[in-house]
């Protein structure tokens, strides 16, 4: 009983908080996969995933309103 109540208060690891915050899908399937046995690693998953998915919805209004996104191509 003791090694599942430190299991959840285990931090999720560098790494892969990287890798949420960059493919926020790998994020949100973190999420479920360790929503039951350690909700801080999926708490901390999901946390990052939802910041880079608002961080690339923030680059590509910038992008767009530059002239740098895929419309630019397009107008030759």
């Amino acid at each position: 009983m003791e090694e599942n109540n430190v299991n959840n208060q285990e931090d999720l690891g560098t790494a892969l908080k990287v890798v949420s915050f960059c493919i926020p899908l790998v994020g949100a399937i973190l999420y479920f996969v360790h929503k039951k046995d350690a909700p801080l690693k999926s708490k901390q998953a999901c946390n990052m995933a939802l910041i880079g998915f608002g961080v690339g919805i923030v680059i590509q209004v910038i992008m767009t309103v530059l002239g740098i996104g895929a419309g630019a191509a397009l107008q030759g």
